[in-house]
């Protein structure tokens, strides 16, 4: 398998721009089962602050065009976790504010912080359909 057609089952739209990249940093395709394993290790062979890339055994430096489908590789990355995470983004503050508040609240008082955490529990629990309203 190469780079084109393993970007394409992930359904990245810039494929054909960033499977050239990949291949001349040396990255095997079949090594990786998603797209947050490539994330990872594009990490380990990329500098960007500096523009360096660890290409053929050795540290070069690119040009800030070379850079730019490795960039939306990441800012699409970031919407796939956005578009995973929104569904109970509302649940997840609700936790931290509960967990703010009985951290905060002196005595007693503390319980009305489980509140938030009790409904955020309850909001997830409904989106993974385990409990619900009939």
């Amino acid at each position: 398998m190469d780079w084109l057609t393993k970007l394409r089952a992930w359904n990245y739209p810039y494929a054909e721009y960033l499977a050239p990249r990949l291949e001349e940093l040396g990255l095997n395709p079949n090594a990786y089962g998603s797209p947050f394993d490539l994330a990872r290790d594009l990490r380990k062979f990329l500098v960007p602050e500096r523009g360096l890339a660890f290409v053929a055994g050795a540290w070069q430096y690119k040009p800030l065009a070379w850079w730019d489908p490795i960039v939306n590789f990441f800012k699409w990355l970031g919407e796939q976790i956005w578009k995973l995470l929104q569904p109970i983004a509302t649940p997840l503050v609700l936790i931290i504010v509960g967990g703010i508040i009985m951290w905060v609240a002196p005595g007693v008082w503390k319980a009305i912080g489980a509140v938030p955490i009790i409904i955020a529990i309850w909001k997830v629990l409904e989106w993974a359909k385990i409990i619900g309203i009939a």
